[in-house]
């Protein structure tokens, strides 16, 4: 385990973070998800398993930092994460915030690029922080891999003016639980995507906290599924002041007996009037046994708002294969064609210094190499 993992107030850095754990055990302990219509919350609660295993982490173009160096230096700047991160709704995310194993630092400031890269070549359990320092203009891609079972939870602070794009690649091939928090303060703007390849039995969930005025919370993302795969994928566009934008794109091509969920909520609080808040599920059906559900929601707690959201369930159209088949494509080329136009038609919706990794990893998935 890590050293603050076992220290019981030594330092203010520590007593914070004993009591995040704390609170968060009090949550798990609740277990405040009993049942679902769509994933079995069984098989979930069995993948909870306490680990002290770490992963390889890698971060060019950004400073990489232990949590326990960090907090010992900046306890005022992870009190206040802290205190914005919206409590967990379920015992998934509360379990890793109480028991990470593992857990670091990533912080970005002016004008950058930057790669992480997290391989879990054990089971771990992870908790960590991006952390976009003010007026900074950051792109920064992350690939989650490994064969060994993943539990992680990030949070991201966008501070006031930042810009930031992450884009993540999760190529984790067993179970896993990501929770991604990201947190923006006054005009600020983030461009999130995540692109889902792998991984057998996933529950995840992204949430943007607009705690900011004028901020701006895009989600471009993307599944392509094939096996017997089941994907449990939640978003929150959580708006909490005035003046704030989100638009949520999700599509998922689904293949073989794939299942997927995808329930996404706009949350607008009171007192956040200007807001607008577009949220769009899309799925193209592969597989005679592939399934998808899409949940979309809405709650407004105030006036003067704009919000929308929309659903809808497809399969590859004939006339779309024939029209392809008469220049001389062969049937199955001409799917994943389509497959891939479908796709990425998301991700050009990215700024292009990210793109390139997302379309080449869609590439070897349709090629099955």
């Amino acid at each position: 385990m890590q050293k603050i993992a076992t220290l019981t107030g030594a330092t203010d850095g520590a007593k914070l973070l004993e009591e995040y754990r704390k609170k968060n055990l009090e949550i798990f302990a609740a277990r405040p998800v009993k049942k679902s219509k769509y994933s079995s919350i069984a098989r979930l609660d069995e993948s909870l398993e306490k680990s002290n295993g770490k992963a390889k982490v890698k971060a060019a173009g950004a400073k990489l930092q232990s949590l326990w160096e960090f907090t010992e230096k900046n306890p005022e700047t992870i009190k206040k994460i802290l205190s914005m991160e919206e409590a967990p709704k379920d015992q998934f995310e509360a379990f890793i915030n109480a028991n990470f194993s593992d857990s670091f630092v990533i912080t970005a400031s002016g004008k950058t690029n930057a790669e992480i890269t997290v391989e879990a070549g054990e089971e771990v359990c992870i908790k960590y922080f991006i952390i976009a320092e003010k007026n900074c203009e950051a792109q920064i891609t992350q690939a989650l891999k490994g064969e060994a079972k993943l539990l992680c939870n990030c949070t991201l602070l966008v501070r006031e003016g930042a810009r930031v794009t992450l884009a993540t690649l999760h190529l984790n091939t067993a179970d896993k639980f990501f929770h991604q928090q990201s947190i923006l303060e006054k005009d600020a703007s983030l461009t999130n995507n995540a692109s889902w390849f792998d991984g057998s039995y996933v529950r995840a969930k992204a949430t943007a906290i607009l705690a900011g005025e004028g901020s701006t919370a895009l989600d471009y993302s993307i599944l392509f599924g094939k096996g017997k795969k089941h994907y449990d994928l939640n978003y929150v566009a959580l708006h909490k002041t005035t003046n704030s934008k989100s638009h949520a794109v999700f599509k998922a091509a689904l293949k073989d007996e794939c299942t997927n969920v995808f329930d996404g909520m706009i949350r607008i609080r009171p007192g956040a009037d200007g807001t607008n808040a577009l949220l769009e599920c899309n799925s193209m059906i592969l597989g005679e046994k592939a399934r998808s559900n899409q949940i979309p929601g809405l709650e407004i707690e105030t006036d003067e708002v704009k919000a929308t959201h929309s659903a809808t369930v497809e399969r590859i159209e004939d006339e779309q294969l024939y029209y392809l088949q008469s220049r001389g494509i062969g049937k199955e080329d001409a799917k994943d064609i389509i497959v891939e136009s479908f796709l990425e038609s998301v991700v050009f919706l990215l700024p292009e210094g990210v793109r390139k990794p997302i379309k080449e990893e869609i590439g070897k998935q349709l090629s099955g190499k």
